[in-house]
């Protein structure tokens, strides 16, 4: 058995995360609201949105998602009257069973990709060393002035 890496490399599907960057479409809000239904709309004109997704062969019909495999995105989970959206980027496999790749969220129009779990724990742990070394430092100094 194959893993989801080398399933999704075989099919041509990367995903390199763009934390550091987020998109935001003035002119499409001031002619749309903003909602549950328009949401995915609005997605499909960002930086994010891969347009090889199956998204772009059900446009219409998202509900046939489910019977297709392959790369989509979802809208996961809206608190529409606080203009917070959550859209999963996934691959799927059948009709049961999915990958989650990356989770966006929208804010008050703007487009996030959240970090992966991976990129934060690496930066805690980086953020911990740093600061362990900088106390021993300290530590190590302040023990040669008492000696």
């Amino acid at each position: 058995m194959e893993s989801i890496e080398e399933t999704l490399r075989l099919r041509g599907i990367r995903h390199e995360e763009q934390t550091t960057v987020n998109w935001y479409d003035e002119k499409w809000l001031k002619e749309h609201i903003l909602d549950n239904k328009t949401i995915m709309n609005y997605f499909y004109l960002s930086i994010f949105y891969d347009k090889a997704a199956n998204n772009e062969k059900c446009i219409e019909d998202l509900a046939r998602l489910k019977n297709l495999v392959g790369l989509e995105y979802i809208l996961d989970h809206s608190i529409p009257e606080l203009g917070i959206y959550h859209i999963k980027k996934q691959y799927r496999h059948n009709d049961r069973r999915v990958t989650t790749l990356a989770l966006y969220y929208v804010v008050a129009g703007k487009i996030y990709e959240a970090p992966s779990i991976n990129k934060i724990l690496t930066t805690r742990m980086r953020n911990f060393a740093f600061n362990l070394d900088a106390s021993l430092k300290y530590l190590s100094k302040y023990a040669k002035q008492t000696d």
